[in-house]
């Protein structure tokens, strides 16, 4: 997709034949890196339509003024699937504190939701 300057804000990869988790875990490892418009191919078409690569920035950005530099992905968890959706847990250790984000796919691997958590858990120090 190009914008009336003819810059690129987005671009669609067929993710099908991947597993839910990879697709989650390649989605937050964009978003980590700064590289939102990679982050965001990761998006249903729909979804992208609604999201832009500047709104998906700000919302990392403001994710990370309450957690820190994320450090590592740390775990990723494929849920049990219902039906056509698939839900993925990424827990990504921060600089301050570690938390998950929810990732929903659909029957494509196209992402169809993300939860960015509103109030992350610290982490718990160890005697």
């Amino acid at each position: 997709m190009l914008n009336p300057q003819g810059e690129l804000t987005g671009y669609h990869i067929d993710v099908s034949d991947e597993a839910p988790s990879v697709v989650a875990r390649k989605f937050v490892v964009a978003l980590s890196s700064g590289h939102f418009i990679s982050a965001r191919s990761f998006l249903s078409l729909s979804m992208q339509k609604e999201i832009s690569a500047n709104s998906l920035q700000a919302r990392w950005q403001m994710l990370q003024r309450q957690t820190g530099q994320s450090v590592n992905i740390r775990k990723v968890v494929e849920t049990e699937g219902g039906g056509d959706q698939r839900l993925v847990l990424v827990n990504i250790e921060f600089n301050r504190l570690s938390d998950s984000l929810f990732v929903i796919l659909n029957a494509n691997n196209d992402i169809i939701g993300v939860d960015f958590p509103s109030d992350p858990i610290a982490l718990k120090q160890v005697r």
